[in-house]
């Protein structure tokens, strides 16, 4: 198996000793020292997560995430789904509410295409988290603008009035690209919005990373050894950065 193999062992321990590395040759007590040895002294890219209809069906969200991979290189894309798909298959019985709290904490923004019935559910569910609604940013068929409908005047109203990306984009769906100018005058600027609290409690290890500096920690584990499975990433955040299994790195 190769996560036995000695080639796989011997990146791991290097791995791990440069990690510790980091800490050691910090000349103060503060952390952020630390991490910006590891990322830079620049922000991390914005993480958007994008929720649309049934790709068979509707392919707006795919000609959205391609020009943004194409031309706003440090704005990633996210399915939402796919964080879902992770949920269920490591955490068996979580339910979606599990999905909230991962968008809420992971997240810059939230994309919602409202154009089919699971995504105008998403909209309602979504809308109901607090700290998810001040993420939110819809976007609606712009011939339903006026509509004195639930969604326009529930969940739309409601986002509106609490997200900082507010308001709502009413955009012409069949040539849905016309719109990214306007998304991204609403996420694209050069500081992140939101403040992550280094409070105890609400840090990940002796880096005290957020839990979205976490995530760029195991996309760098991954991509410098990987293949790698979970128990390992899981080990190496241990042994590294002091993370204990419940945070599960």
């Amino acid at each position: 198996m190769w996560f036995k193999h000695p080639s796989f062992i011997s990146a791991k321990k290097y791995l791990i000793s440069e990690f510790k590395n980091i800490e050691r040759r910090k000349k103060s007590s503060d952390m952020k020292e630390a991490r910006v040895a590891l990322f830079g002294r620049g922000p991390l890219p914005k993480l958007l997560f994008v929720c649309g209809g049934d790709p068979k069906y509707c392919n707006r969200r795919s000609e959205i995430e391609s020009y943004l991979s194409k031309h706003v290189k440090h704005l990633l894309t996210f399915r939402a789904e796919y964080a879902w798909e992770t949920i269920s298959n490591t955490q068996p019985g979580a339910n979606a509410l599990k999905l909230e709290e991962w968008l809420a904490d992971l997240s810059d923004a939230v994309i919602i295409i409202v154009e089919s019935f699971g995504t105008v559910a998403e909209l309602g569910a979504f809308s109901l988290s607090e700290s998810l609604r001040s993420k939110l940013l819809p976007i609606l068929d712009r011939r339903f603008k006026d509509d004195e409908s639930f969604i326009n005047t529930g969940p739309v109203r409601w986002v509106n009035q609490d997200s900082i990306y507010k308001p709502t984009i009413y955009a012409d769906f069949e040539t849905i690209l016309t719109v990214i100018p306007e998304i991204l005058s609403r996420i694209d600027s050069d500081r992140p919005k939101f403040y992550n609290s280094r409070e105890e409690g609400k840090t990940l290890g002796s880096f005290l990373f957020t839990k979205k500096e976490m995530l760029f920690v195991i996309i760098l584990i991954i991509t410098s050894i990987g293949p790698v499975d979970d128990e390992n990433i899981i080990d190496i955040c241990k042994k590294s950065f002091g993370t204990s299994k419940k945070n599960r790195c």
